[in-house]
């Protein structure tokens, strides 16, 4: 069996480096020997680059590509993941709970995913699924409005066990093309950690499949945070098969949807805002999709729950500008 890390450092070697002009995308390589790949901090990056960024997210794992969502009578290009290994792409690799130190002119919080925290496997997503795994290279995809330093890279080999010259950082800002993909995508992190937070069995999923608006790009860090999160609490849908009573989904299901919080119907600015601009003392309600279908397999019923808010995208999308 391959690693998340063995198949992110292919996908890198073989479907990144050789092809850096035409991702629109630069190398840079660090004093202490490790690579830097610029996916939307300087370099503008792209469509194909969004798509291999979020791959790696994802340790390598599933399938992703562009399609159309329908979203109040309109239709919205949208990023599509398909994941038969949920678990350990989301949980193990996607979800973005390695931080990193704040940057640009917000300050703004850092986040990274990646193999690498299926290596060092210490926060508590990760936690979460038994997964863990070593290799002796690795790399993170970076959330950042600047390029990632010796630091950083000093701080995956300290926790992953590696040589520099073994790390690939790869890094976009939140609102360039790159940046607004990658974490549209995140409806597989974020509902099957709430699953699992709300006590689901997580071994009883078997499969996932979602869509999420893609929110225009911006060079207004903060605005893009807005949007980009607007694209998951109100423009992304997720559908899980799982293998269980249907009494675990009815029991869940209430508590997995955007739209069934006290939240429902505000700015992800605003909720930002009311939090102090801590998005570590934001509510755990920000942790959801606007819609999600669970079929199950066992008695081939299919449960809802929420709904796409065109009104709210629209409000996002169009109208938070300065």
């Amino acid at each position: 069996m391959q690693t998340l890390s063995e198949r992110t450092i292919n996908l890198i070697e073989e479907r990144i480096l050789p092809r850096l002009w035409e991702l629109n995308c630069e190398r840079h390589t660090l004093k202490n020997g490790a690579t830097v790949i610029d996916m939307g901090i300087h370099a503008p990056g792209g469509r194909e680059a969004a798509l291999l960024f979020t791959l790696v997210t994802l340790g390598g794992l599933g399938e992703v590509g562009y399609g159309l969502i329908p979203v109040g009578g309109k239709m919205l290009e949208s990023i599509e993941v398909r994941l038969d290994r949920p678990q350990e792409a989301a949980l193990s690799s996607q979800f973005s709970a390695w931080k990193i130190k704040p940057t640009g002119e917000y300050q703004l919080p850092g986040f990274a995913s990646g193999p690498a925290r299926a290596i060092a496997y210490r926060d508590p997503i990760a936690k979460m699924w038994p997964y863990r795994e070593k290799y002796h290279k690795t790399a993170l995809a970076i959330q950042t409005a600047e390029l990632p330093d010796e630091s950083i890279a000093e701080e995956v080999c300290s926790a992953c066990g590696v040589e520099p010259q073994n790390v690939y950082l790869l890094a976009a800002k939140t609102g360039s093309l790159v940046g607004c993909v990658q974490i549209a995508a995140r409806m597989a992190e974020v509902s099957l950690w709430g699953l699992g937070y709300n006590g689901f069995p997580l071994d009883q999923v078997l499969s996932f499949s979602g869509s999420a608006a893609v929110p225009p790009v911006i060079s207004d860090e903060l605005i893009a945070m807005d949007r980009v999160n607007s694209s998951t609490l109100y423009g992304s849908i997720a559908r899980y098969i799982v293998d269980c009573e249907d009494a675990e989904i009815e029991r869940v299901l209430p508590h997995m949807a955007f739209s069934g919080t006290k939240h429902n119907k505000k700015t992800f600015a605003e909720l930002y805002d009311a939090a102090e601009r801590d998005i570590f003392k934001m509510d755990t309600d920000v942790h959801k999709v606007a819609r999600i279908e669970m079929t199950n397999l066992r008695t081939g019923k299919t449960f809802y729950a929420g709904a796409l808010d065109a009104e709210m995208l629209v409000q996002s999308y169009y109208e938070n500008v300065k």
